[in-house]
C-alpha cells in the first residue's frame, strides 16, 4: 500500500449499527473532499474503537489533511509505539514533528521506518539530507543519484555554503535538461550567480526566457544582475524546515495530477513545517475550489500574508472575488473589485467586474464596468488590453448597440489580428447583420483553422517544456 490507500473506501460492509450514522457521514464528507468534517465524524468512532488501528490510521490522515496537525502527531505516535499494521505514514508524520521540532538525530531515525517504495524514494533522500544540513553537514550523495531531485542537492549545498560542491554540480549538470520545478530553477540560478558560478546562472537564466516568454523581462532582468553583480536571492532558504516545507510542495504539485488526496496530505504536511507558506496555501486553495468548497478555498487565500508584496494583494484578493462569485456571493466579489478599482486604481478589476456581470447576462452593468475601465486608461486601448475591447464589443452587441460593437470588435482585432475568438464573434455577427458576407465567411474559416492548429499543438508545446525545462 502507498500512502494514497489511506484515502480508499474503508472496507467494512457493515459497521456496527451505534457507528452507523457517523460512518455514513463521515465517508460521505471525505468522498467530497470535506476533510474537516470527515475527521469529526471518524474521530467519533474512535471514541468508541480506541484500538481499531484502520480507524486509527483514517482519523490520522484526515487531521493532517484539515490542518489538525497536533491531533494527527497524537495519533502517529501511537501508532508508531504500538507498531500494528501500515505505519508508513506514522513514522512520516512522527518524523516530521521532531523535524519541525530542529531534533533532526531523531528525525532521521524515525523516517527510517518508512516504506522504500516509489514515494520513499523521493521522500527518504530530501529528509535525509535536509536534517544532516540542519546539523551542518552536507550529504547529498542520493539526491544526486535522481535526476528529479539533483536540484535538491544545489538547495543544500548553497544552504550549507559549499562551494567546492557547487562547483562541481555546475559542471556536472545542465538542470535546464532535468525535471525541475520552473521556480526552483530560478532558485538554484541564484544560489549559482552568488557564490561564483555566473556562467552556469546565466545558462539558465537564458533557457528560462526562451522557454517562457511571457516572462522573458524578468529572466532577462536577472541575467543583467549576474552580469553585474547585483543579483540578489528573492526567495533565500534560511531554515531546513523552509525547505523542506518547499520540497513536500514541489511533490504535492506533483500528486496533484491524479492523486488530489496525497496532494492534499502533502500540502499540508509543507504547511506544518512552515506556516507562510504561500505557494502551499495556494495549493490548497485551488484543491478546495476543484471541489466546490469555496469557504474553505477562501480561508487558505486569505491566510496569505501580502502585507510587503502589493501586486501579491491585489492578485489575492481577485481571485478570492473570483471565489466569491462560484460560491454566488456576487455582490462581496464586486464589493472587494470596488475597492481594488476605486482605491488601489487597478483597471483590472474594474474589467473583472464586467466579466461578472457579462456572465450574469446583465450587460447594462456590464457595459458600465467597462466603460468605466475605458476612461481609466483614457479611451486608449493597448495590446495589453485587448481583451476589453473585445468584451466590450461582445457586450454592446448583445445590447444591440451595433455600431459601437463593430468599431471595439475592430479595435480588438487590430491589436489581435490572429485571434480565433475575435475572427469568429466578429465574422458571425457580420453575418447576422447580412454584411461583408465574404469577408465574414474568410473569418470563420479562420478562426477554425487558428483552434484546430493550437488543439494539435497542445502536446507538442507540452512536451517542450518538459524536455527544456
Amino acid at each position: 500500500d502507498d500512502i494514497a490507500s489511506f484515502f480508499a473506501n474503508y472496507q467494512t460492509d457493515t459497521p456496527p449499527k451505534t457507528l452507523s450514522g457517523n460512518f455514513l457521514a463521515g465517508q460521505f464528507a471525505q468522498d467530497h473532499s470535506d476533510w474537516d468534517q470527515a475527521s469529526v465524524y471518524f474521530s467519533n468512532i474512535l471514541d468508541d474503537t480506541p484500538t481499531e488501528t484502520d480507524i486509527q490510521r483514517r482519523v490520522m490522515a484526515l487531521n493532517m489533511g484539515a490542518g489538525h496537525y497536533g491531533k494527527a502527531i497524537e495519533i502517529a505516535q501511537r501508532l508508531v509505539k504500538e507498531n500494528k499494521g501500515d505505519t508508513t505514514l506514522a513514522h512520516l508524520i512522527t518524523a516530521l514533528s521532531y523535524f519541525k521540532a530542529a531534533k533532526y538525530r531523531e528525525s532521521i531515525q524515525e523516517i527510517e521506518g518508512y516504506k522504500n517504495d516509489a514515494l520513499g524514494a523521493a521522500i527518504l533522500p530530501l529528509f535525509v539530507s535536509w536534517a544532516e544540513a540542519g546539523q551542518g553537514k552536507v550529504d547529498i550523495t542520493n539526491l544526486k543519484n535522481s535526476p528529479s531531485l539533483t536540484y535538491q542537492a544545489v538547495l543544500v549545498a548553497g544552504y550549507t555554503k559549499d562551494k567546492a560542491t557547487l562547483s562541481s554540480l555546475a559542471k556536472t549538470y545542465d538542470f535546464t535538461k532535468t525535471p525541475t520545478p520552473i521556480d526552483r530553477l530560478d532558485d538554484i540560478a541564484a544560489i549559482f550567480a552568488v557564490n561564483g558560478e555566473t556562467d552556469k546562472a546565466i545558462t539558465i537564466y537564458k533557457a528560462l526566457a526562451t522557454g517562457i516568454p511571457e516572462q522573458s523581462n524578468y529572466f532577462n532582468q536577472r541575467i543583467t544582475h549576474v552580469t553585474d553583480g547585483t543579483l540578489k536571492m528573492d526567495g533565500a532558504i534560511n531554515t531546513p524546515q523552509v525547505a523542506m516545507s518547499d520540497a513536500l510542495l514541489d511533490m504535492a504539485r506533483i500528486l496533484s495530477n491524479g492523486y488530489e488526496d496525497s496532494a492534499r496530505l502533502f500540502a499540508h504536511m509543507s504547511l506544518y513545517l512552515n506556516s507562510t507558506n504561500a505557494s502551499s496555501l495556494e495549493l490548497l486553495a485551488q484543491i478546495a475550489a476543484d471541489n466546490h468548497l469555496y469557504a474553505e478555498s477562501i480561508d487558505y487565500l486569505t491566510r496569505i500574508d501580502t502585507q510587503n508584496d502589493p501586486e501579491k494583494k491585489v492578485q489575492i484578493a481577485r481571485s478570492i472575488a473570483q471565489m466569491q462569485v462560484a460560491a454566488g456571493q456576487i455582490n462581496e466579489a464586486i464589493r472587494i473589485l470596488d475597492t481594488l478599482s476605486q482605491t488601489d486604481k487597478k483597471i483590472d478589476a474594474k474589467i473583472q467586474i464586467g466579466d461578472i456581470y457579462r456572465n450574469q447576462d446583465n450587460f447594462k452593468m456590464a457595459l458600465d464596468a467597462y466603460n468605466a475601465a475605458y476612461d481609466m486608461l483614457d479611451n486608449k486601448i493597448t495590446a495589453q488590453y485587448w481583451e476589453l475591447s473585445f468584451a466590450r464589443g461582445m457586450t454592446n452587441e448583445r445590447l444591440k448597440n451595433w455600431n459601437q460593437a463593430e468599431k471595439d470588435l475592430n479595435i480588438a482585432l487590430s491589436l489581435q489580428p490572429d485571434q480565433p475568438y475575435i475572427l469568429n464573434y466578429l465574422g458571425y455577427s457580420w453575418a447576422d447583420q447580412g454584411v461583408h458576407l465574404d469577408k465574414a465567411a474568410e473569418m470563420i474559416e479562420r478562426a477554425a483553422v487558428a483552434v484546430s492548429l493550437v488543439i494539435a499543438l497542445q502536446p507538442v508545446a507540452q512536451g517542450f517544456k518538459r524536455d527544456v525545462l
